[in-house]
């Protein structure tokens, strides 16, 4: 549901003329972002264990706990 949600919200933002593209844009980094995780968490997994997984994902979490805490810092501004 939030994946549809979010594009709608996206393509809404944009003109009509654009939003095919923006919404072709968005779905190439997003499906192929969740492709490239799956294939490099999958590695990590053959080669180590489980715990690397989860140790790998730690800077991603924090890097978008940082946006996020930012756009909220921002916004009240």
């Amino acid at each position: 549901f939030t994946y549809i949600g979010a594009t709608t919200l996206l393509t809404e933002s944009y003109m009509p003329e654009e939003r095919a593209k923006t919404r072709a844009a968005n779905d190439v980094l997003m499906f192929g972002s969740v492709a490239a995780a799956s294939l490099i968490s999958g590695v990590i997994l053959d080669r180590y264990d489980w715990q690397a997984v989860n140790y790998f994902a730690i800077p991603f979490l924090v890097a978008i706990g940082i946006v996020v805490l930012w756009y909220a810092i921002v916004r009240r501004a």
